[in-house]
């Protein structure tokens, strides 16, 4: 018996940070996708070429060995039969091990979704991003979960994170029993894209999101934190309502992670994003960066396609232009 399942990352498009304490945010999937593949076999095996190969039992990746432990669990001990793993993501690339889409939470949802299938259990999307939250959380406290989201639901996205005393308080009972109750807070609605050019460049820096975020974490009670969230979530609101007016809604976006920037003294805008924003002045795009920032990618929306081909010319020599991805 073979299964094999393709997963997307993920590209936040705005409500970064906001996310984290409860507020709204937008976020798309990758075209790329993590190929996770589970086979019959006399013995557990795991292989990968991303990761070093290892026994799922004496596994140094935690994304890989946390969701097979959770899907074990999930399928309960009795039941399990031997398979052989495999792991295989394009969302890592040679010379940047870390692009900022989400790969953990696509190695996630994958090997979980992988997993259950070959022990006859098909999991509803929900299912699966609280699987993988469970995986996550104790490693990621810090995390929003919008990547596990992104990648268990597949579809571009409103979301906000469940309120964390689910995790706190709830974690109570089997596996089962926590998936099957109702999480707080959550919401996960779909989105419509605009039809605007889009592109994705890396800066060449790769980003600890979970530091930032933690950096970050220690200004969360301050008054300019609660004026930042209220603007960060009046904006998403705006993105989803007037997807005309995406542009103007991105660079304010933009400027309200600027203030964060000041509020923080966290480095969340790079000397590479500030170089590629202005080799990009003259022309009528609207940029900012996904995730975290303190490097990873930014994304540029333009106005033609046209626009989008300057936009390349003017950094492919330099920097990573990665249209594929998305």
């Amino acid at each position: 018996m073979k299964i094999s399942v393709d997963v997307p990352g993920k590209l936040y498009l705005a409500g970064e940070y906001a996310v984290v304490y409860g507020g709204w945010s937008v976020m798309v999937p990758t075209r790329k996708r993590v190929r996770v593949t589970a086979e019959s076999s006399s013995s557990f095996m795991y292989a990968s070429t991303t990761f070093n190969p290892f026994d799922p039992y004496t596994i140094d990746n935690m994304y890989v060995r946390d969701a097979i432990a959770v899907a074990h669990a999930y399928v309960s001990k009795q039941s399990l039969r031997p398979y052989a793993l495999r792991v295989d993501s394009p969302l890592q690339l040679d010379g940047h091990p870390k692009l900022g889409f989400g790969s953990s939470g696509a190695v996630s949802v994958g090997v979980l979704d992988a997993v259950l299938r070959f022990h006859g259990h098909d999991a509803d999307p929900l299912t699966l991003y609280k699987l993988a939250v469970l995986a996550q959380h104790k490693n990621h406290p810090y995390s929003s979960f919008g990547d596990v989201a992104v990648s268990a639901f597949n579809h571009a996205m409103v979301y906000r994170r469940f309120d964390l005393a689910v995790l706190k308080q709830g974690l109570r009972g089997t596996v089962r029993d926590i998936v099957g109750r109702p999480w707080s807070g959550l919401m996960i609605t779909p989105f419509t894209m605009p039809d605007v050019p889009w592109t994705i460049v890396h800066t060449g820096d790769a980003a600890d999101s979970q530091a930032m975020v933690k950096a970050v974490h220690a200004y969360r009670y301050t008054p300019a934190f609660f004026r930042f969230k209220a603007r960060s979530d009046k904006l998403v609101e705006d993105y989803v309502r007037h997807p005309r007016r995406m542009m103007v809604v991105i660079r304010a976006l933009h400027d309200n992670l600027m203030a964060l920037q000041d509020i923080t003294g966290v480095t969340l805008f790079t000397d590479a994003m500030k170089a590629i924003e202005k080799r990009l002045r003259t022309l009528p795009v609207a940029i900012k960066f996904s995730g975290a920032g303190g490097g990873d990618c930014v994304i540029i929306a333009c106005q033609s396609a046209s626009d989008k081909s300057h936009v390349t010319s003017a950094l492919v020599e330099d920097y990573r232009v990665l249209d594929d991805f998305f």
